[in-house]
């Protein structure tokens, strides 16, 4: 029979605590030609089992016309976080003998071919897992394979810094590119040792900014938030008095005063928390009646009374009733009058 399928491995099974049987479908010429691999999931670690010790196997009776089998786990069921697969793991050798004038059997001459086809699959399977150069690409393989190990060590620091910078990501999308140019990879180092600087300036800026603004306290703090002296200028929010304060550099004070403490411009002074009180701070009483403190009108003029009001104008004081001047009073003390005037009393 032919092999007519590529297939050379079964998997990954993923284990769940129950299976412990698994089958696969590929031509082997006896037991001993399984390879099985179990994967810890969590530390990515493979393990080789051991046939008869960690597994045992069951072959189709009918390898060319029903090829495969299966293997049970001599411990149960595969656990959960493992993973298992089946392949082939015949070795690179041709035991097949044909002499000079020797029988002719065609089973023996087929199981050479499946054999030397078998074998290439192998090889194909594993060719399929590896990164390849491009057929066109005069690169060095084993100097990229050094550009991806040392790119595989700094994991870690590109990791940091990926999200910081385009530039980065611009490499990450750029891995064909560094496949065809390993030069490429040093210019990706360069990025990244650059991204690193900017996360590093990004990460100064920052605690800069933390020891400016403290955040919410309950009570005054004595260092900042990495546990140095205070600066001054700092700030905090005192959540239990609900109020922000500023350090001056010896004490920490309110860094704002209360908006409930002023006056309303809104409200022309009716806001006053006491009328009498600012009166009297004005050196102004109200009095009553005659002695009624007065205050100018819309006109300049300082009513007394209902009718009269009084005004002055170019250095004379003048007397008038609805607006109308009736006498005036210049400063050499003379008083003129301007209508009628009737005496009481002696003149």
């Amino acid at each position: 029979m032919t092999i007519s399928s590529n297939i050379r491995k079964a998997g990954p099974f993923v284990g769940n605590g129950t299976a412990s049987t698994f089958a696969f479908s590929f031509k082997v010429f006896q037991a001993s030609d399984l390879e099985v691999v179990r994967l810890n999931v969590s530390t990515t670690v493979e393990t080789i089992l051991v046939i008869n010790s960690d597994y045992t196997v069951n072959l189709n009776a009918d390898q060319n016309s029903n090829p495969g089998g299966s293997i049970t786990l001599t411990a149960g069921a595969l656990a959960s976080g493992f993973n298992l697969v089946i392949t082939s793991d015949i070795q690179n050798l041709q035991p097949t003998d044909i002499v000079n004038q020797g029988g002719f059997y065609p089973d023996v001459i087929e199981d050479a071919l499946d054999r030397a086809t078998i074998q290439i699959q192998q090889l194909q399977e594993a060719v399929d897992r590896s990164a390849k150069l491009p057929i066109t690409s005069s690169a060095d393989a084993d100097a990229l394979v050094a550009d991806i190990v040392a790119l595989a060590d700094d994991q870690a620091n590109i990791d940091i810094v990926a999200t910081n910078i385009d530039s980065v990501n611009t490499a990450a999308t750029d891995i064909a590119a560094i496949i065809a140019a390993p030069d490429a990879a040093i210019d990706a180092a360069a990025s990244a040792s650059s991204a690193s600087a900017s996360a590093a300036s990004a990460a100064a800026s920052f605690d800069s900014f933390d020891d400016r603004y403290l955040g919410a306290k309950s009570s005054p703090p004595s260092v900042d938030n990495d546990g140095n002296a205070l600066i001054a200028g700092a700030l905090y929010f005192n959540s239990t008095t609900s109020v922000m304060n500023v350090y001056t550099g010896s004490a920490w004070v309110a860094a704002y005063v209360s908006g409930t403490d002023f006056l309303t411009k809104a409200n022309n002074l009716s806001d006053v928390q006491s009328t009498s009180t600012a009166r009297t701070n004005l050196g102004v009483d109200a009095g009553t009646g005659n002695n009624q403190y007065v205050q100018r009108n819309s006109t300049a003029q300082i009513p007394i009374g209902s009718t009269w009001t009084v005004y002055e104008s170019a250095g004379v004081l003048y007397f008038a009733v609805s607006g109308v001047a009736k006498a005036k009073l210049d400063s050499s003390g003379d008083l003129t009058c301007v209508g009628n005037v009737t005496a009481y009393g002696t003149m």
